[in-house]
Parts: structure tokens; sequence; C-alpha cells
């Protein structure tokens, strides 16, 4: 063991009923606690170097990346495995940007908004909203919304088409709309 009393505040480091302890002996805390399943420590843990982990991070406080480097958080997969984000229970996930707090959104149920947070189809993208009074078809599976000229764009190289496809269980284009920019032409199939 080691006992610090020459600062302010004083530390104690050592074995303290079986477990491997740094306390604050002026203030009576525990900094650091190890013991054979766990590793407690009390207040920020500074990491200059990074952290690898090899098991669960479980908690219920929040992980705070400080700003600097051009990845604040970054996950990778090496075993070639699925990188999955979960919440574990019945409640939404979101993200931001620019401190925004929900500019893509997963509801729970699985349906995705962008610029809304209670989506109505499995993807709903609301740029500005047009205060609609109705409330979407359960069969709708897209919704894009804007409070004024709203436009989806389906753009290919100069030689090829765009094509919207309406299919069915037996084929997946049995009514399409199709542009052909190789010639101008707009063509409609049954």
């Amino acid at each position: 063991s080691f006992n610090d009393s020459t600062d302010n505040p004083d530390y104690y480091i050592g074995n303290i009923d079986g477990a491997f302890r740094v306390r604050d002996t002026t203030n009576n805390s525990t900094r650091l606690d190890i013991t054979s399943s766990t590793t407690t420590i009390s207040n920020n843990l500074d990491v200059g170097a990074g952290i690898d982990v090899t098991g669960a991070i479980t908690g219920t406080g929040d992980l705070t990346l400080a700003s600097g480097g051009a990845n604040r958080l970054q996950m990778t997969s090496t075993g070639g495995g699925a990188m999955v984000i979960k919440n574990p229970t019945a409640a939404s996930l979101s993200f931001g940007t620019n401190n925004q707090n929900s500019e893509l959104h997963i509801a729970n149920g699985g349906n995705v908004g962008i610029g809304t947070t209670s989506p109505s189809a499995a993807l709903e993208v609301i740029n500005s909203s047009t205060g609609r009074s109705y409330t979407v078809s359960s069969s709708t599976e897209l919704v894009v919304e804007r409070n004024g000229n709203s436009q989806i764009a389906i753009i290919a190289a100069n030689d090829s088409d765009s094509i919207i496809h309406f299919g069915d269980t037996d084929d997946e284009n049995r009514g399409l709309i199709g542009y052909d920019h190789a010639n101008d032409s707009l063509r409609l199939r049954t």
C-alpha cells in the first residue's frame, strides 16, 4: 500500500477488503475501485491513447466525446459481423448534427423520419410542414413534404433510363413510367 499525506487531497492506494482501491482520504471517497468483476471510476476518465473494449459497455449516463479530430465517434467491426446500435426499450433512436437532437429519427416500430420525430410511413421526409390536417394512409410507405414546391429526383447517366416500376407479387414491373435520357423521351407502360 501507499499513503500520500503531503498534498491536498490525500490519497491511499492499496488493497482494501479484497479490492484494489485508490481513495481520496481527505474527502472520504473512492476514486478507483477494482474488484474481481468490476472496475469503478467515480470521476471523469481522461484517456489520451484510446480505449479497446472487448465486452459490453453499460451504464445510465451519457457518453460525451469532446470536440477535436475528424471522427468524433467511430465504430468498426473487424470481425465482419453486423454493427448494431439499438435501444433495448420501446423508445425511439435519434441522430442529430450541429446540436440538433433529431434530424434522423427511427421510431419504435421501425418508421424512419428525416425532419420529423413522428414518421407516419416507413420513410417520411419533411423539409418544412405544410400543416396538413389528415393522417397518412397506413399503406403509404413514403411521404415527402415541403411547404412550397416539393420534388423527388431520379437521376441517371445521360445514356440511361430513370424508371418508376409498378409491380405486384408476380412481376416487379407490370407497369412503369420511364424516361430515356438518350433520346429525351417519356414512356408509360401498362
